[in-house]
Formats: structure tokens, C-alpha cells, sequence
């Protein structure tokens, strides 16, 4: 054993099994001087660089740069390092979100947020290290990584090159393969990589170099994703508390041990309160518009899953900067005056109604059928289809009396979307309608195009999905007067959507069998409980979908004692009385 740095200690390379095979040993030689050198190296003084001059220099220059291009970004969303600067870790993170309590708050180790609370209860805070973002505004990720120019990324890693040369973190924590890729760029051939071995093997250690490549600067680590960590704990969890063990011995730290491998608060996330979650949104959505603003060409709002939450109001401004951003073409200039959007508005409807027919009558059965055989994704089909959407002025509309008469037709059709026989006639029945159906967002928050398209898709899941198979075979379907029940909740009494798809217990036909809700009949105030959908019928007896209650309750009753004889024979009295004719016509052959 010897003394590696620090607190890690390695077994001898030249006696290690892993190093005989591999280039380890010609990179140790060939580096271990600067590492002893490193060792050596006097710490502790305190910098000369102020980092939070440097911070307001940075939030300057930043801010002219989007002055520059017509936007007035909030600089309160800029988000200043947490710690000091003579701390021996650094952990580098990718950028802010808008995932926290109070996104105005500017200081990166903020614990409301999901993924800096992780980083500390791993035993990392800005007590102990220096906690930085590569990029310091708040924003979406995958926004900041595809879509910010080259000039504007300058201006953020100016800022973190000095903080970086500066700092005397003797270990560098990457936390991400987005961090990761911005250090190999920016370092390039000053990044070399030394394979450890014996009890660490597996581990990859950074060596960043100086720019002469004389010296060394610092140990880099990276950490992976913790979402591609929970579901394989044992494998991915036990190199990922390995490597943060290498870090911390290397900068002299104590952590939890084995925290993803084993530790229960992994899986413990947090919720934003109400007043929160509205805050959050808010802001987000205004960095939308303002980079819609900016970078014109590039459509954010098919945006996953951020489009279901938006109000009105929210969507008409953001058809009116894509509008002003030359997405939308609103106006036709061959027709129509400037300003004047009349000339070419019934002929954008009709293209977006066509459009909506063609996929009501077409995809809508197309995505039903193959979800029932291939129990295929729907989200990206949703997401797909919710960003066409956007290239219509359908979007602006809110109320079920400016719904275009195409998707009313569509509406009142389908059987299953109808109260007592009656079509939804007002935006309140489809709200109610998209409770039932298991819709997760707020319904408010939609436009009324969305609304139907949502409805009609968890309302295609619906149909499709069978009932639960430990019950599948106690069940039969209605026919004729008993094929539809009219329902209410269990709970307030009011009226919910039809039962198109009535079963009842195969051994008591005169039984209806109810669906139970776990969530809420979609009727406001009556917030999440359980409520079964009865029959408005008081003389229709019902039960639930309980295997030992059909069974219980069968006629005769002896029949659950009994071998199942009936699965065998052609005629069956008891499911004669729901599924079979009074005659059958048999044609005997041969």
C-alpha cells in the first residue's frame, strides 16, 4: 500500500493484477511526479480573486448581451456559487432550474431543490465544498445545452474559467454527463484519464493539467445521473458511492458510506407547495417567451409536457411572439394589408380543421387500435400531436361554444363521452370529463382544443384497456338495454360519463359491475378520495370488481365449490341470459 493523496491510499501497481494489462502503470510513471508535486503544493492562502465582484462583473456582461437582442432577462434568475473558494472539493453542477421554492433566491446550494438536496444528504453542502454551475441562469437544461449560442456560453465559462483557476479545490466533482462533455471541451488534451485499481478499480480519475502540461491543477471525478442510478443500486449505485469515496478521501472528507447502494433517502423527493408550483410555473413560462423572443426559428413550446400547463392567457402570448417570430404566418401578404390578420384567418382555421378531422377520423383510431395490441407509448404521440396544434389559431380558443364545429360533431358522438345519453355541451362536463378519464394536469389550464384532444385520447385508453385480469373471466359484457349505464358518483351523487362498456358478473347477470376511482369524479370540491361510479338506476344491484365477491355472490351458490364444468358446454343457462340468443342454429357437416 502507498500513499496515493490525501487520505487515499492505493494498493502497489506493480503487484496489482489490474495494472499488468493495461496502460495504468506507463500513465502513473508517467504523471506521478506532479502528482508528489501537487502533494507539496502549499494551500491555504487566501485567493486574491473576489469572487463576488467578479460575480456582478459577470451578471453585467450577461445582461448587455441580451439587452443587445431586444430582451430584458431578469437578472434576479442568476445564480451566484455557494461556499468558499479555499475548500479542498468543488462540486461543478450544469445549470439552475426553476424547481425550487424561491427560484429568485441566488445561491446554488439551495435545498429546496430535488437535486442539490441529493448532493447534500450525500454528504456534500457548501459547508464543506464550493458548489458552482457551469452556466449560472436559471433555465430549462436541455435548452441551455442545444440551443444558447457560442458568444453567450463565452460569457458564462469567462466567468467559471476564472472561478476555476482560482479556486483551491484539490478534487473536482462533475456531476453529470452534460458537465462532463462542457470539461472535455474545454480542457481538451489538458484532461488525462488514470484507471485506479484494487479496491477502486473500476474508478476514473481525472488529471487536469496546466496549460504548460508541467504541473497538475486538480483530480476530476464525475458523477453520473441519479435517475440512471435508482433502478440499478447494486450495480451503477456501488461504482457511484466508489468514485464519491474517492473524492472525498482525496479531498479530505467524511460521507455517508454506501449512500446509493443502501441509504432510504435516495428515493425521498420533495414537493412544492401549491403557491410554489404557480410561482415556478410562472417564471418558467416567462423564460419561454423570452427566448422564443430571442432565438427565432426555434419552436419551444412542443415543449414535452410544459404545454398542458399553460393558461390562456399564457398560450395567446406565446402564439403572439411565435406570430411576431415568423412561426406562425398569420398573415398572408399577397391578400391582406399589414396589421390586418382577417384576410387569411378563415383559411388558417379551415387548414387546422381540416387537419383535426383527418386525425379524428383516421390517427385517433389508428393510436386506439394499436394501443390495445401493441401497448404502445402515447405521450409522444400526445406531444406530437399537441405541437401541430400550436400552428393553428385553434389555439386561442377557451370556451366550449368557440369549439369549431368539426370537433363538436366529434364530441357528441362518441358514446362514451355522454351523460344519460347526452352529449358534454358545456367546458365544465369536459373538464368533469377529463377528471374520470385519469387526466394528471389541471384542465383549466388548456385550451379548449387541447381539452378535447386530451379527452379523446385517455378516453381511446380507456376503451381500450381491458378490466383487471384477476377478474376477466367472472366478467361478461351487456347487451342491447344493458350494453349502457348511466352513473353518478358514490360520493357528491351528481352524474358522470356513461358507461358504454358494461359488465356484469358472468354467474349473476342481473349484478352490474362498477368501476372505483381512486383519485376524484372530477366534480369540484370534491377533491382526491376514492368513490365508486354507481348507477343512477337505484333497482340495478351492482358490486365491485372483487374476484371473491363474484365468486360469493354467484348463482347458483354452490357453484364456487363446484369444478367448472360450464366452461366446457355449448349452452350455459346462466350466460344465455346475457350473451346468447333464445335459439341457436347449428349446421352439422358430414
Amino acid at each position: 500500500m502507498f500513499q496515493f493523496y490525501g487520505n487515499l491510499w492505493l494498493d502497489d501497481p506493480t503487484e496489482s493484477p489490474r495494472t499488468e494489462s493495461s496502460d495504468t502503470q506507463s500513465t502513473l510513471a508517467k504523471f506521478w511526479p506532479m502528482i508528489q508535486q501537487f502533494g507539496k503544493k502549499h494551500r491555504g492562502s487566501t485567493p486574491v480573486w473576489d469572487m463576488d465582484k467578479e460575480f456582478e462583473r459577470f451578471r453585467r456582461c450577461e445582461d448587455d448581451w441580451w439587452a443587445a437582442r431586444g430582451v430584458r432577462r431578469d437578472s434576479a434568475f442568476l445564480v451566484r456559487p455557494s461556499g468558499s473558494l479555499t475548500s479542498a472539493v468543488a462540486c461543478h453542477l450544469f445549470n439552475p432550474t426553476f424547481n425550487c421554492y424561491d427560484p429568485r433566491r441566488d445561491t446554488t446550494d439551495d435545498g429546496s431543490n430535488p437535486s442539490i438536496l441529493q448532493i447534500n444528504r450525500a454528504g456534500f453542502s457548501s459547508k464543506n465544498c464550493l458548489i458552482f454551475d457551469h452556466f449560472a441562469r436559471r433555465d430549462d437544461s436541455e435548452t441551455v445545452d442545444n440551443v444558447n449560442p457560442a458568444d453567450l456560453c463565452q460569457i458564462h465559462e469567462m466567468f467559471l474559467t476564472g472561478l476555476r483557476n482560482h479556486m483551491q479545490a484539490v478534487v473536482e466533482i462533475c456531476w453529470g454527463s452534460k458537465v462532463r462533455a462542457r470539461m472535455e471541451r474545454l480542457l481538451k488534451h489538458r484532461l488525462v484519464i488514470l484507471p485506479l485499481w484494487g479496491e477502486y478499480d473500476g474508478v476514473q480519475l481525472g488529471l487536469e493539467l496546466s496549460e504548460d502540461q508541467k504541473h497538475l491543477s486538480r483530480f476530476i471525478m464525475v458523477k453520473n445521473q441519479d435517475k440512471s442510478i435508482q433502478p440499478f443500486r447494486d450495480s451503477v449505485g456501488a461504482r457511484q458511492d466508489i468514485s464519491l469515496k474517492v473524492a472525498a478521501l482525496l479531498g479530505g472528507l467524511l460521507i455517508p458510506p454506501k449512500f446509493y447502494q443502501e441509504s432510504p433517502l435516495l428515493f425521498q423527493s420533495l414537493s412544492l407547495t401549491k403557491c410554489a408550483k404557480s410561482q415556478r410555473d410562472s417564471q418558467k413560462f416567462q423564460a419561454l417567451i423570452e427566448l422564443e423572443t430571442t432565438f427565432q426559428g426555434h419552436h419551444y413550446f412542443d415543449l414535452n409536457s410544459s404545454i398542458l400547463r399553460f393558461t390562456k392567457e399564457e398560450e395567446e402570448a406565446i402564439s403572439k411572439v411565435m406570430i411576431q417570430s415568423g412561426v406562425l404566418k398569420a398573415l398572408d401578404q399577397d391578400s391582406s394589408s399589414p396589421g390586418d390578420v382577417s384576410g387569411n384567418r378563415t383559411e388558417v382555421e379551415d387548414r387546422a380543421q381540416m387537419e383535426m378531422r383527418e386525425y379524428m377520423t383516421s390517427v385517433y383510431k389508428e393510436f386506439a387500435f394499436d394501443i390495445q395490441l401493441t401497448n404502445c407509448c402515447y405521450e409522444e404521440f400526445l406531444r406530437n400531436t399537441v405541437t401541430a396544434l400550436q400552428a393553428s389559431r385553434l389555439v386561442n380558443l377557451y370556451s366550449r361554444e368557440e369549439l369549431p364545429p368539426v370537433l363538436a360533431t366529434f364530441l357528441s358522438k362518441q358514446p362514451g363521452l355522454k351523460t344519460q345519453g347526452r352529449p358534454i355541451h358545456t367546458r365544465e362536463q369536459l373538464e368533469v370529463a377529463y377528471y374520470l378519464l385519469q387526466g394528471k394536469s389541471n384542465p383549466k389550464n388548456l385550451g379548449i382544443v387541447q381539452l378535447v384532444f386530451a379527452v379523446s385520447v385517455l378516453y381511446g385508453i380507456k376503451f381500450s384497456r381491458p378490466r383487471k385480469s384477476s377478474v376477466d373471466d367472472l366478467l361478461v359484457l351487456g347487451v342491447g338495454p344493458n350494453s349502457v349505464v348511466p352513473r353518478k358518483c358514490s360520493g357528491c351523487k351528481r352524474e358522470v360519463l356513461d358507461d358504454v362498456f358494461a359488465y356484469y358478473s358472468r354467474y349473476n347477470p342481473e349484478i352490474y359491475v362498477l368501476w372505483t376511482i381512486y383519485s376524484s369524479c372530477g366534480h369540484p370540491g370534491r377533491g382526491n378520495s376514492r368513490v365508486d361510479l354507481v348507477p343512477l338506476d337505484n333497482g340495478l344491484k351492482y358490486m365491485r370488481a372483487i374476484r371473491s365477491d363474484l365468486i360469493k355472490r354467484a348463482e347458483p351458490s354452490s357453484l364456487a365449490e363446484r369444478a367448472p364444468w360450464h366452461k366446457f358446454f355449448t349452452f350455459d343457462h346462466i350466460r344465455n341470459l346475457v350473451i346468447f340468443p333464445e335459439k341457436l342454429k347449428y349446421n352439422v357437416q358430414g
